[in-house]
């Protein structure tokens, strides 16, 4: 844990009263209706002596995000500069998608999660979504970058596919969403119904993922 309390207070557009929600470090939480919030969620952390130093750092809170929540919808600014600049693209219809598009996605999920390939381009695109039996959009690449099989036989355990929830990542390196003889596939793969329990990184592997 980076935090010793968290404070939450939240209202939305067409309600009148609010919510305060609070944390102070132990294993339960409060909830209570409050008057007079402004619209919108303001979140406050209290970070833990020892962590204050490093992540109160604007460096380490951009990087956070990016790796985080760099897709999703609403705007991230941070001491007034905005942040995300990369849209979902999994999300557009395929059609709607130019190369440049894919070059700038492709470079920011490197950015983040693979460097050794942020200079490198997508050769091939992969862009799948479904419905049924549960809602699921995914973008995959085949990089330029040609592999050898040194390089092949040392990524056993990597992956270059991150699980995404509503946007919001869960699980970079997620080895399991692919055979492995596809890892050297990059992309994200992105989910409305994918099960989650409170350690948020950890899947629920129900009969729905099976």
């Amino acid at each position: 844990m980076v935090a010793t309390n968290v404070v939450v207070k939240t209202r939305k557009e067409d309600s009148d009263k609010g919510y305060l929600w609070k944390w102070n470090g132990g294993d339960a939480y409060s909830v209570e209706e409050i008057d007079s919030l402004p619209v919108g969620s303001r979140i406050e952390v209290t970070l833990r002596p020892d962590n204050a130093a490093e992540f109160a750092k604007k460096d380490k809170v951009v990087e956070i995000i990016s790796k985080y929540s760099y897709f999703i919808t609403l705007p991230i600014t941070v001491n007034g500069e905005r942040v995300n600049t990369v849209d979902a693209i999994w999300t557009m219809n395929p059609k709607e998608v130019t190369s440049e598009m894919h070059d700038t996605f492709f470079r920011q999920l490197a950015k983040t999660h693979l460097p050794h390939l942020v200079n490198d381009r997508p050769q091939y695109t992969i862009h799948y979504k479904a419905d049924a039996p549960i809602n699921i959009r995914s973008l995959l690449y085949v990089p330029s970058h040609n592999v050898s099989q040194l390089e092949f036989a040392n990524s056993a355990d990597q992956s270059g596919v991150s699980l995404y929830a509503r946007r919001v990542l869960i699980k970079s390196n997620a080895k399991d969403l692919l055979p492995r003889y596809l890892r050297f596939l990059v992309g994200v793969v992105d989910s409305e119904d994918i099960p989650l329990n409170l350690s948020r990184e950890m899947l629920q592997m129900d009969a729905v993922l099976v």
